[in-house]
């Protein structure tokens, strides 16, 4: 069997954190600070700096609005005409897992070596990252899925297809890396890359 090596993203460099922050309104930098404060407090050894660290990246992959609700929720949106688009989410769930949303782009990843094609002794949920034992609990969504969360609802209207990633507490450096991946591969950007 050939081994895949894993193709990094070709993407826009990245924009300076402090950049970034800055198209916030001052209300939603506010936000912003409470929900990595809100991180830091639920005692999860780099819960804050992981969640930092992709709200970060989605804001340069999506570099139109942002909406912050409470402590535990990102959208991030592109322009689409007069109306914007949201392309991905992010939400921390009790104990400290944070769920990523973000375009459905698992073929691509399989194609691109960010995750092994699954074996039969995978849960149905659950993607193994390439060349490793690690893996992700991956769900996918659809217009049809019933009680969608607010949060990611409108990913999956006008017949697109998401995944909600979840990166657990303990997650190592290459979960993240893995999440990282996934979200670029969903980059407006790279949407033609999916397609392919």
């Amino acid at each position: 069997m050939k081994n895949q090596t894993h193709v990094a993203p070709s993407l826009p460099e990245a924009v300076d954190p402090s950049t970034l922050l800055s198209r916030l309104s001052e209300k939603d930098r506010l936000n912003f600070d409470k929900q990595v404060a809100a991180c830091e407090g639920q005692g999860v050894a780099g819960l804050a700096s992981r969640w930092r660290r992709l709200a970060l990246a989605l804001m340069t992959w999506a570099p139109g609005a942002t909406k912050l609700s409470g402590s535990d929720t990102i959208q991030f949106y592109i322009p689409d005409g007069k109306y914007r688009k949201q392309v991905y989410a992010m939400h921390t769930a009790a104990g400290g897992a944070v769920m990523v949303y973000a375009r459905n782009v698992l073929d691509v990843a399989v194609r691109q070596g960010v995750l092994a094609k699954p074996r039969k002794a995978d849960g149905p949920d659950s993607y193994r990252l390439a060349g490793s034992e690690e893996a992700l609990t991956i769900n996918a969504f659809d217009g049809k899925t019933p009680n969608p969360e607010f949060f990611y609802k409108d990913m999956t209207g006008w017949n697109r297809k998401a995944i909600g990633i979840t990166l657990p507490p303990t997650a190592s450096e290459a979960q993240v890396q893995a999440v990282e991946d996934l979200c670029a591969l969903a980059a407006p950007e790279l949407a033609a890359v999916a397609k392919a």
